[in-house]
Order: C-alpha cells, then sequence, then structure tokens
C-alpha cells in the first residue's frame, strides 16, 4: 500500500523539508499540501521583514508517493 508525504521544495526541485505528516491516500495528501501552501503565503506576508523570510513564489509543498 502506497503513503504519500508532504515536501517543501523549491523552485529547483530540491527537497528543503518534510513534514511529519504521512497519509495512506493521495486525496487527503493533496488537501493537506494545499492546506500548507496556504498557510505558507499568509506566513510570508507576515514575515516579509524577517532575515528568514522564505518567498512564497519560489516555494511549494507537493506530494510525494513512496
Amino acid at each position: 500500500m502506497s503513503k504519500y508525504y508532504i515536501d517543501l521544495v523549491d523552485y529547483e526541485g530540491n527537497v528543503i523539508d518534510t513534514d511529519d505528516e504521512v497519509f495512506d491516500n493521495e486525496a487527503d495528501a493533496e488537501d493537506y499540501a494545499a492546506e500548507c501552501n496556504n498557510a505558507f503565503a499568509e506566513g510570508a506576508e507576515i514575515l516579509e521583514e524577517d532575515d528568514d523570510y522564505m518567498d512564497p513564489e519560489e516555494y511549494e509543498y507537493v506530494v510525494r508517493e513512496e
């Protein structure tokens, strides 16, 4: 049975981070990835002045199947 993971990847496709959550079906994983992308963009707006700012245009949460 496949497992689905959520990775934060940069615009070049490099995996920056992997979420701890593991999903048994792709639909739930896709929903969670979309939720993470929205939260990431919202958080980036708040942290835009911070040194740790990561431009949400350069990063995306994607689903990976194993």
